[in-house]
């Protein structure tokens, strides 16, 4: 078959792309052990090989043994080679010097990590330059849980009806799937209210592009640096993303352009102008005519809210299924809150157990085994003489603090419990959404997870439904899967299935 001249070149592009990128790969392989400070030991190798490659290879198939080695190993800060790269790793300890240390800087790692500066990865850049995306979730959408709860609370009844219905009888269930589902209901009804809540297209886009974005940029970041923006414009990872990118702004600037139309003219006749209480209003009201992409700006708060609220969800449904034995002392819980007080911010609040459960869920199952990933913008010399050069990328483990049994007794063993009995000795430490020095699930200091808030709020949400109305179990007695674990990533197996039936609720939600 001929080829058309479009096709041919990127064709011989393909090829002098990869035979270039092919070389420069292996040149970084070679002496990669060699670029980022190699005044601090390399983890993950022996020292009779020492090698980069063989770092990488140890760090991505166990991480948390590398980093466990590293901290045993070392007083103070050691490097690790990761898929992107050679990072320097410092211990938890050094958490308060950093947390709210503008020389570390967490947007520069982000810029470097998420390709922002390229075409298609526009939208990673948006928490980045400015703080409209930040003050859109810390003052509009936190002050809003009031409004919101109830309105997850419909989302979630129609929403579960739709997704697992309502047969008493016992039906096997794609766990992971059917969560991921309901957090994307859940957070459009809050981002982008009820008509998009309930657009199959719309859901199915905002979903593909996180997916489509994850596998782009990590194809992307095999290739050098020097090559990413020529190799940008023809893998096929990169072209998909693009035109995915496109089909979202074909559903979401109609509806953008109609509202800015819409408050013109309230606004030429004098009139107040409208406002739809959803986050594309809320970000152009905190942009306050500074330029702003509300398209991007709805990528990033699918992209940082929906997979991870869904992973822990997912993860706390394991732990139920894995823990039956709670299911009772929850249910009660759940059941005396909402018949005395109703869909309230306070009632989520008054949902301690629930709250318990959770933590301790995220305690074991992190997602991530690091946090306080950034970037030094000058060379820094800590309190104890350590210097980190400019530009040098860092992280802190997580995973190791979470399992400290200097902190929690009996560290490895769940105990849904754990900071439920801890309120009465700290009531503000013992909850979820607290980041604290020794709890790191969501972060820790200024660039703390600002929406803990709303994703700790969801999941109550949908967890009052899923106890009430529907009993859980492994498939055929089993218990409870072991983790996908890659790097630093420590999720829960989205091909999981568990079995489900509807019971009669104690209320009617």
């Amino acid at each position: 078959m001929f080829q058309t001249s479009d096709s041919l070149y990127a064709s011989l592009m393909f090829g002098i792309i990869g035979a270039v990128g092919g070389l420069l790969i292996l040149i970084r392989a070679w002496k990669g052990h060699q670029l980022q400070n190699p005044d601090f030991p390399l983890i993950g190798t022996t020292e009779k090989d020492g090698s980069y490659a063989k770092a990488a290879e140890s760090f991505a198939k166990d991480s948390h043994a590398v980093l466990c080695e590293g901290l045993k190993r070392c007083k103070g800060a050691f490097r690790v080679v990761t898929a992107t790269g050679p990072k320097i790793v410092l211990p938890p300890r050094y958490l308060e010097d950093i947390k709210s240390d503008d020389r570390f800087s967490f947007a520069h790692e982000m810029a470097k990590q998420s390709l922002s500066h390229l075409p298609g990865f526009e939208a990673f850049a948006t928490p980045l330059h400015n703080n409209i995306f930040q003050d859109t979730i810390k003052i509009k959408i936190t002050q809003s849980l009031g409004a919101i709860t109830e309105l997850l609370s419909e989302e979630t009844s129609l929403s579960l009806k739709q997704l697992i219905g309502d047969s008493p009888e016992w039906k096997e269930c794609y766990l992971g799937k059917t969560v991921l589902d309901l957090t994307t209901r859940l957070s459009t009804r809050v981002f982008l209210g009820e008509k998009l809540s309930r657009d199959q297209n719309w859901l199915n886009l905002s979903l593909a592009y996180t997916m489509t974005a994850m596998n782009a940029a990590q194809t992307l970041l095999k290739w050098p640096s020097i090559l990413q923006r020529l190799a940008n414009r023809f893998l096929p990872e990169c072209i998909q993303q693009r035109a995915m990118l496109q089909s979202i702004r074909d559903v979401l600037e109609p509806e953008i352009n109609k509202r800015k139309k819409t408050k013109m003219a309230a606004l030429r006749a004098g009139e107040k102008a409208p406002s739809s209480k959803d986050t594309l209003d809320w970000m152009d009201e905190i942009a306050r005519g500074r330029p702003f992409d509300l398209v991007f700006g709805q990528l990033q708060l699918g992209f940082v809210a929906i997979h991870t609220t869904s992973m822990l969800l997912t993860d706390v449904l394991l732990d139920i299924c894995a823990h039956p034995e709670y299911i009772p002392r929850l249910r009660e819980e759940v059941f005396q809150v909402l018949r005395e007080d109703g869909w309230k911010k306070t009632s989520m609040y008054k949902l301690k157990r629930v709250d318990s459960f959770i933590k301790e869920t995220l305690r074991l199952s992190p997602q991530s085994m690091i946090t306080a990933r950034r970037m030094t913008t000058e060379m820094v010399v800590l309190p104890d003489g350590t210097k980190i050069p400019k530009g040098t990328s860092f992280m802190v483990p997580t995973r190791t603090v979470m399992l400290d049994p200097q902190v929690y007794p009996d560290p490895d063993r769940f105990d849904g419990e754990r900071f439920f009995r801890q309120r009465f000795e700290n009531e503000t430490r013992a909850q979820l959404v607290t980041a604290s020095i020794d709890y790191l699930g969501f972060g820790y200091g200024k660039h703390a997870c600002p929406g803990r808030f709303l994703a700790a709020n969801e999941i109550k949400v949908a967890l009052c439904h899923l106890l009430l109305k529907y009993d859980f179990k492994f498939v055929d007695g089993g218990s409870r899967p072991e983790p996908l674990v890659w790097e630093t990533a420590y999720l829960a197996n989205p091909a999981v299935k568990v079995m489900v039936r509807r019971r009669q609720e104690e209320l009617c939600l």
